[in-house]
């Protein structure tokens, strides 16, 4: 096994059991409760994520875990993203959505339609400055 070739398990937040996810070359950490967003912070991050584009959309397949993985690696990234879930009734939509938030240890910052906006400060290096 070479240096940088070994695999990680790491333990996510979630709601079912199994929660372990095995990810490779991610810099994960356990994700902790960060304090909750003030009005003004989520005020400040839904403008910054109004010229986004989704960067991960949920298909018919739901949310597996190359798709989590997915998003995981894109809040380590850009710390503000959006998602795109196609999912058919709202119920199911928020649902998921409640999901990502939870496993992924992010804020749900915005929820329209068929589009939710998460956020996760990056532990180490934040790009996204909240007063």
């Amino acid at each position: 096994m070479r240096d940088g070739d070994h695999k990680k398990t790491y333990l996510l937040p979630a709601s079912r059991p199994s929660s372990l996810v095995n990810l490779r070359h991610a810099s994960c950490h356990l994700y902790l409760a960060q304090m909750p967003l003030t009005s003004a912070q989520k005020r400040k991050l839904r403008s910054l994520a109004h010229p986004l584009k989704p960067v991960v959309m949920l298909g018919q397949a739901g949310l597996t875990p190359p798709v989590m993985q997915e998003i995981i690696n894109a809040l380590e990234h850009h710390e503000l993203i959006k998602v795109k879930v196609a999912a058919g009734d709202r119920e199911e939509r928020r649902r998921l959505l409640g999901h990502i938030e939870r496993d992924t240890g992010s804020e749900l910052v915005q929820s329209i339609g068929h589009i939710g906006v998460f956020y996760r400060r990056h532990p180490k290096k934040p790009k996204i400055e909240l007063a």
